[in-house]
């Protein structure tokens, strides 16, 4: 029978695409079979969720695409039960900041059957290189209007180096690298519809036709009034410097303080 650490099953009810994103990842041909959890629970892993800066940190949320802004602020590892995880942070959609707590569980450590030998005419820094896969639960402040629950699932790429330290994996640095893709619903409070939400660093997962960038993210201009136009015209630029110059100083701004 499988220790507690090792079992896959969630705490709480996963969207039916996440489950899927997550049984397609780990029947993923190029992983070892073993679940290496509580192998790797040794490690602190919150610093993965923290590195990326927020600009290249990109999320939608309903069937319109809606922009969704995510800033994860603080992450502790639970003493007790070093696979779990507190979280705090911010969202923002449509001008309206919310805050949010919650929970991450890390159900599967796999590692890569082959890893990243040279990158960039230099040796890997990586001994072993792998994926995680945990669930998530981030629960917006109730008292502030129009918020809900995000669940779903987030896959997480890491390295360890030669001196056995734990890293963020940006080792694969190709056109389409992402990493922390989080994949899931938001749930209102009020009304208790869920409306598919997905997020993650660089890349949406599971994006379908909204994504059509090949060398960096790019929203479909079909999606630009959900809140994309700022990031094109900042990112790409646009014909007026002056609107893409406004664009950009609006895409700096810090919105989570």
């Amino acid at each position: 029978m499988a220790s507690s650490a090792q079992t896959t099953q969630a705490a709480f009810s996963l969207p039916p695409e996440s489950i899927t994103y997550q049984h397609n990842r780990l029947a993923a041909s190029n992983l070892k079979r073993d679940n290496k959890l509580n192998q790797y629970t040794k490690y602190d892993f919150s610093s993965l969720w923290l590195k990326t800066p927020n600009a290249a940190v990109v999320g939608f949320i309903g069937p319109a695409c809606q922009r969704l802004r995510v800033k994860i602020l603080t992450v502790q590892q639970d003493a007790a039960n070093p696979a779990r995880y507190q979280l705090m942070g911010k969202t923002k959609v449509t001008g309206r900041v919310s805050t949010f707590s919650g929970v991450l569980v890390i159900r599967q450590i796999r590692e890569l059957r082959q890893l990243a030998t040279r990158v960039d005419e230099t040796v890997s820094p990586a001994r072993q290189e792998g994926i995680l896969l945990a669930d998530y639960e981030l629960r917006e402040n109730a008292a502030q209007s129009k918020s809900g629950i995000f669940r779903g699932v987030v896959e997480t790429d890491w390295f360890v180096d030669k001196w056995g330290r734990l890293k963020y994996d940006d080792i694969r640095t190709t056109d389409r690298f992402c990493n922390n893709q989080f994949l899931g619903s938001w749930t209102s409070y009020t009304s208790g519809k869920a409306l598919r939400c997905n997020w993650g660093d660089y890349r949406i997962p599971n994006s379908g036709d909204f994504d059509i960038g090949v060398g960096e993210f790019s929203p479909a201009d079909k999606y630009l009034a959900a809140g994309w136009l700022d990031m094109r015209d900042c990112t790409f630029g646009n014909t007026n410097r002056a609107r893409s110059a406004a664009a950009c100083k609006r895409e700096a701004q810090i919105w989570w303080k």
